[in-house]
């Protein structure tokens, strides 16, 4: 009873097939990246590879942004795991040629794809250092080739 109205709380079996439920269920910490840029980097393809499948995604505008952090992680691939990969937010947006508006927008664009894959953990595909502007990308293995 809640101000003198009866209520019933209904609420639903936890099912398996959901993501949290699922055994095969995909983590971010559980695929590679591979990457594959066209000779004018106009076009980049990434696929993801699964322990049990690899995932052609559909190209998309955010990739270069996904490429060029993970050229930065292959850059810094002598340096310690926790510091590898990490740009300021300024220098990022430099060699995007962009702002941070739309940095923002190709973040957010990123996570939404992955996390439509069923991967759990998708929004760290960016990963970001609160209050330093510093931004990296979240797969620690990846390939990047030229088409």
């Amino acid at each position: 009873m809640v101000d003198g109205e009866a209520w019933i709380l209904d609420l639903p079996q936890r099912s398996s097939s959901t993501a949290e439920g699922s055994s095969g269920a995909l983590a971010l910490s559980m695929i590679a990246l591979r990457f594959a840029v066209s000779r004018n980097e106009e076009r980049v393809d990434i696929t993801v590879v699964c322990p049990d499948r690899d995932i052609e995604l559909p190209a998309r505008s955010h990739h270069y942004l996904l490429v060029t952090l993970a050229r930065t992680r292959l850059a810094a691939a002598g340096a310690p795991s926790a510091e590898r990969g990490w740009l300021e937010r300024d220098e990022l947006c430099r060699m995007l040629a962009t702002d941070e508006l739309r940095l923002n927008v190709e973040v957010c664009r990123a996570r939404k794809q992955f996390s439509a894959l069923g991967i759990q953990g998708a929004a760290s595909i960016v990963d970001r250092r609160m209050g330093t502007g510093r931004i990296r990308l979240g797969v620690e293995r990846v390939d990047v080739r030229r088409m």
